[in-house]
């Protein structure tokens, strides 16, 4: 149970059927903590609330800068960050694994497309992918033109394994950004952006990683020259933004409730007319196509897609307006809401009562992350839950950790023996209740 928890569909149904046979009632009111805990600090309520402001029309009338022009120095750090990216899981052997990403900016709102890939030839090609959102807890460090390092909450999301959903409700890091790559830290039982066993793990500039929007044409001299840079539609829920940088086009909507609409692909011009070819991030090579009329004046963008099959998020028609790349919100933590439609099957089944097989309950949060880490490096399916979340869990604050989750008592107590030779011959089942 070393590997992430939460890959694409294949791994995704090994590991729901691994958590699914083994842990949830017995006797004692908790997982009642053991006699021998310690005390420590309470974790912190990481926040939610509003929904971002719709962006403003931009009082200037200068054009937005398009990617292909983009040449300053003062670059924001989100922008400074996107680029590709690997680690040698294997210790840097090239016939070995690879844990690859592409970290990809929008108006200072940084995501990636995340990957295990196999080295082939010039490239690495990837065998299951995932996306991320990093959203930050502080938008001036996301857009500083000269701090290196920003704190976010990971958000994962796969259109095979969870059907867009989010896995989880994350995992909170540092992101920082050195000559050599990216260097992750924290995001504690993440076993991606960091280890299992230690807090931080540099991933190194590489350009052998696969593109994450495999459709871009990268033809900056071709396209509609009144078209480029940024235009937006005002939405109070969550504003449509598009930019064209030559021929390509890239597509982004962000709503405080729902993983990331973000799409890039190229398009072919005719006469007030384009055909577009693009994929969004979390769908590999999966394309979708679309044909759009449009009329443009200085600072309003007409357009009308002709298509039908076409991502919900896009307006159709759109009336646009001409907006500069400080126009465009930058998402934070505090915007975040999570609802019942947030999580896919895993967000889902971390909220279903279970019986588990307890073995010990800690005051101090990082115990138990200790305890877990130490039970994941010898194969075992552990994790630990928030007693004050459960019913029949413990009503004082307990950090309480089990082996195996299942349906069944039975199947929770399977894991009996493995919890004796692990030295927790104590190790009882019990029911959690319904999650509070």
């Amino acid at each position: 149970m070393k590997k992430k928890r939460t890959i694409i569909y294949v791994f995704a149904v090994c590991l729901i059927t691994c958590l699914l046979a083994g842990c949830t009632e017995a006797a004692s009111t908790v997982a009642d903590p053991p006699q021998s805990t310690v005390s420590g600090s309470e974790t912190e309520d990481e926040p939610a609330g509003s929904e971002p402001e719709p962006s403003k029309k931009s009082t200037t009338k200068s054009k937005s800068i398009s990617r292909a022009e983009d040449n300053t120095d003062e670059k924001s750090l989100a922008e400074r960050m996107a680029g590709k990216y690997s680690f040698h899981y294997s210790e840097g052997n090239d016939d070995e694994e690879l844990y690859t990403m592409e970290v990809l900016n929008f108006g200072d709102n940084l995501y990636a497309l995340c990957a295990r890939a196999m080295p082939d030839d010039d490239t690495f090609t990837q065998y299951s992918f995932w996306a991320t959102e990093f959203i930050s807890y502080d938008a001036k460090e996301m857009s500083s033109t000269e701090g290196n390092t920003v704190r976010v909450n990971e958000l994962n999301f796969s259109v095979m394994s969870n059907v867009g959903k989010y896995w989880d409700s994350g995992h909170t890091g540092t992101v920082t950004l050195t000559d050599e790559g990216l260097v992750f830290e924290g995001f504690d039982n993440d076993g991606f952006l960091v280890p299992y066993d230690d807090d931080r793990r540099l991933f190194a500039r590489d350009d052998q990683v696969e593109d994450a929007f495999s459709y871009l044409s990268r033809e900056h001299d071709k396209g509609d020259k009144d078209l480029q840079g940024l235009w937006a539609v005002s939405d109070g829920a969550a504003d449509l933004y598009i930019e064209f940088s030559g021929s390509d086009i890239y597509m982004y909507r962000k709503y405080p409730d729902r993983e990331v609409f973000f799409a890039a692909g190229k398009c072919d011009f005719h006469d007030r007319y384009f055909d577009c070819t693009a994929s969004q991030i979390q769908n590999g090579g999966m394309p979708f196509e679309f044909t759009a009329n449009y009329e443009v004046g200085a600072d309003k963008l007409s357009l009308v897609i002709t298509s039908d099959d076409i991502p919900d998020e896009l307006s159709n028609p759109g009336g646009f307006y001409r907006i500069t790349k400080e126009d465009v919100h930058v998402t934070t933590m505090d915007e975040i809401v999570f609802n019942e439609d947030s999580f896919g099957a895993f967000g889902q089944m971390e909220k279903e009562p279970f019986y588990g097989l307890w073995i010990d309950a800690f005051k101090d949060e990082e115990d138990a992350k200790a305890l877990v880490a130490k039970l994941q490096d010898k194969d075992l399916p552990a994790f630990y839950v928030y007693s004050c979340d459960w019913e029949n869990l413990n009503k004082d604050p307990y950090y309480c950790v089990t082996i195996g989750r299942s349906d069944t008592e039975d199947g929770a107590r399977a894991y009996m023996n493995d919890a004796k030779e692990a030295g927790y011959g104590s190790a009882y089942v019990k029911y959690t209740g319904d999650h509070n």
